[in-house]
């Protein structure tokens, strides 16, 4: 009688053999050309008029019903015992799987009847799954994601990495045959030759015509392709988590009958080092001190490029911008928000923002806790993340040291004397700047003023108001105000214990704070 270690190896030369010869034979092998050249698949490139976050007909588009095909089961691969994903290459995988057809495709009966080869449910002893003892240690590797063996075909997809699961996620496809970039790159928005889908989320796609969210296309060769992170789009019920199915479709660009479809399942990764000089914002750190109207913002990473404008400015700038979403998703910096914001400097690797413009106030206002996200897009390109996080629960024991000569104002300390006609501020503190003009003066200056919102809101000192002030002096480090103008009295009158506001501007340049306190 034979003996079974004989018949597995029997058994085992008849099935690679039947590997060897299925191109030709039957034996389940797939053919990468078997799309009918005239198929373009949806090869169109929408990417152009369709980049507008805005725009809801590319948004819109329905996929090509005639794109759609099985997946072969026999394309299943089966990953090595050391890597962590298991990945499925289908080279027939035609179908969009946001089209409405390939969800409900039915995989052919060969594929649920597979059967692994017998050597391969016994791996040999050598092929222990046993991790390289560095790899599992090396903090700087960035793990794979989902690996399966090399297809064979003409378009393959060999590895897929993914990091940042979420609104940022950065994904890599590694293989052969995707051809040359199908539009000029990076970009954000539509290309029919690439999109993902996750299935766990009920089937939800992007990066294609038919997908309801965009993709940011960083780089594409024949060899790799470069996504980093999704369209503004993104969100419920468009979201992406650790743990989903997804599957993500490639055409090549120099065939476009040749297409390939790959699915894995997601795990979390640490962040990719930073892209330092790179066209994508990695935020590695922000800061948040003096909640509220001075809200003082530092934003620390790489890939946010040179200022996109002259700063310090006060204004909208479409490349940074803040929402808080506890307090009804009010937002500021960007064209459409409701308040602006005061943009101090813009590095590549660091925005920092000293407050909020003059509409800062009532539905308008921040809180400690509150949950917040930050909106920063490369200010020469359109490559963009947004980080989420709260505001710290409770004011930090110090804000930021003040700043000497600096642009922005701080104000350490507010004292007040004789409550009246004649009433004393002193102001110290830093960033204040040379005085305006020649002091002491009475009349107006927009750098300085002070309301009282006790007494319905009345001020003193700038444009606008109906009472002149008396300007002392003014440095660097503190300003002296002694008294009102003869507009003093009636309805413009303070109090001791009326809330007040004083409005400090630096004198050369637009950053300004409000302080805000009571009359002793």
């Amino acid at each position: 009688m034979r003996s079974w270690s004989f018949l597995r190896n029997w058994l085992a030369v008849v099935l690679t053999g039947c590997a060897l010869v299925a191109d030709i034979a039957g034996c389940g092998g797939d053919d990468s050309g078997s799309l009918s050249p005239g198929d373009d698949s949806g090869g169109d490139v929408t990417i152009g008029d369709g980049m507008s976050a805005g725009d809801a007909d590319a948004a819109a588009a329905t996929h090509d019903t005639d794109a759609t095909a099985e997946s072969d089961g026999d394309a299943m691969v089966t990953v090595d015992a050391d890597a962590t994903m298991t990945g499925t290459g289908d080279a027939d995988g035609a179908a969009a799987t946001g089209d409405a057809d390939a969800a409900a495709t039915t995989p052919d009966a060969d594929a649920a009847a597979t059967t692994p080869d017998a050597d391969a449910a016994a791996p040999d002893a050598d092929a222990a799954p046993t991790a390289d003892a560095d790899a599992a240690t090396d903090a700087d590797a960035e793990p794979e994601q989902c690996t399966g063996a090399p297809d064979s075909g003409p378009l393959s997809i060999t590895a897929v990495y993914a990091s940042r699961i979420g609104q940022n996620l950065h994904l890599e496809v590694h293989g052969a045959g995707f051809g040359s970039a199908p539009t000029t790159l990076p970009a954000v928005g539509l290309l029919n030759q690439f999109h993902i889908t996750d299935t766990t989320q009920g089937g939800w796609c992007a990066g294609s015509n038919g997908c309801a969210v965009y993709l940011q296309y960083t780089s594409w060769s024949d060899t790799a392709i470069v996504v980093d992170g999704f369209g503004l789009q993104y969100g419920r019920p468009y979201k992406m988590l650790l743990g989903d199915m997804v599957s993500i479709f490639v055409q090549s660009t120099a065939v476009a009958s040749n297409t390939i479809t790959f699915t894995c399942t997601l795990q979390d990764d640490p962040l990719p080092r930073p892209d330092y000089g790179g066209p994508t914002p990695e935020v590695s750190s922000v800061e948040f001190s003096q909640i509220g109207q001075n809200m003082h913002i530092e934003v620390d990473g790489a890939g946010f490029g040179s200022a996109p404008t002259t700063l310090p400015a006060v204004g909208l700038l479409n490349q940074f911008y803040i929402t808080d979403t506890t307090q009804g998703g009010w937002c500021a910096g960007a064209n459409g928000c409701a308040v602006y914001l005061q943009y101090t400097s813009w590095s590549d690797t660091a925005i920092v923002i000293d407050g909020f413009g003059h509409q800062y106030g009532g539905p308008h206002k921040v809180a400690f806790d509150d949950a917040v996200s930050i909106y920063i897009q490369n200010a020469q390109g359109p490559e963009f993340t947004i980080w989420t996080g709260t505001l710290p629960p409770q004011e930090p024991d110090a804000g930021p040291l003040p700043d000497g000569g600096g642009p922005t104002p701080r104000v350490a300390s507010v004292t007040f004397g004789q409550v009246g006609q004649n009433m004393h501020i002193e102001v110290d503190g830093a960033g204040f700047g040379s005085a305006p003009t020649t002091l002491p003066a009475v009349g107006l200056l927009n750098q300085f003023y002070i309301t009282d919102t006790t007494q319905g809101g009345w001020c003193a000192g700038a444009n606008g108001c109906a009472v002149y002030l008396h300007y002392t002096s003014w440095t660097d480090a503190r300003i002296v105000i002694d008294g009102f103008g003869p507009q003093y009295g009636g309805q413009y009158k303070v109090a001791s214990g009326d809330a007040v506001s004083i409005y400090i501007q630096n004198a050369q340049g637009p950053e300004f704070m409000i302080w805000t306190g009571t009359l002793p």
